[in-house]
């Protein structure tokens, strides 16, 4: 089974990741790394996954996106829409249409990974 897909194991997980991803202000995106690192867990970003998957309705879902700034939706509607979202909270893309780095709440390592200060 698909790991990605399994609810979070340590109890509160599930609570401490949603709280993360609505303190992600408007106009500023996070990796899913730095979410889950946030949350407290230094190897999470599938449990992101999972929370963003079983509660994508209540959450900026739209602001977690993979940590070289790329949207990591497969679905092309789906990445549209995510691209719509974030450049009408007035986030910027490279031509490449990667978010650029100013626009990541927690920081950015340009080396091609999200920071986590």
């Amino acid at each position: 089974m698909n790991d990605a897909l399994l609810p979070p194991a340590e109890p509160g997980a599930f609570e401490k990741i949603r709280q993360v991803i609505l303190a992600i202000p408007f106009g500023k995106v996070a990796s899913y790394g730095q979410v889950a690192r946030k949350a407290g867990f230094v190897r999470g970003a599938r449990t992101v996954v999972w929370v963003l998957k079983a509660s994508v309705a209540s959450l900026p879902w739209h602001r977690v996106l993979r940590q070289d700034g790329t949207l990591a939706i497969a679905d092309p509607s789906g990445r549209e829409l995510q691209h719509h979202l974030l450049a009408a909270e007035g986030v910027g893309f490279t031509p490449d249409q990667k978010v650029t780095p100013e626009y990541f709440f927690w920081g950015f390592i340009s080396k091609g990974r999200a920071g986590s200060t």
